[in-house]
Formats: C-alpha cells, structure tokens, sequence
C-alpha cells in the first residue's frame, strides 16, 4: 500500500518537475519548440498515468 502511494507521488511531482523544466527552457530560449512539446507530452503522460492509478485504486480497492 505504501509502496504504491509512492508511486503514485513520484509519477506526479515528475510530470510536475518535467513540465517546469519545459517551461524555464522555453522561458529562457535554451530548447527549441519541438523539444518543449515533447517535454510537454511526457509530463501530460506522467500525470495522467498517476491520475488512472490512484482512480483505479479507488475503483478497485477492498471494501471492508
């Protein structure tokens, strides 16, 4: 259980961490657009990946 809130904490402050790398680079010219956006579509796929697995542990959780 412990275990899995981890990583679920941990997908989402790297999506987070990924998007806020993209942003400073954009910001500050030092990545060019093509590789913001890749940047971009990796965080919205750690966020969402860690969005479906704390959904899916709820939806599938023992009921006491």
């Amino acid at each position: 259980m412990n275990e899995f809130r981890t990583l679920v904490i941990a997908l989402a402050l790297l999506g987070a961490l990924i998007a806020a790398t993209a942003a400073l680079g954009k910001l500050s010219g030092r990545l060019r657009d093509r590789t913001v956006d890749r940047l971009y579509y990796v965080s919205y796929g750690c966020t969402g990946l860690s969005i479906v697995l704390f959904i899916m542990r709820g939806l599938f959780a023992e009921r006491p």
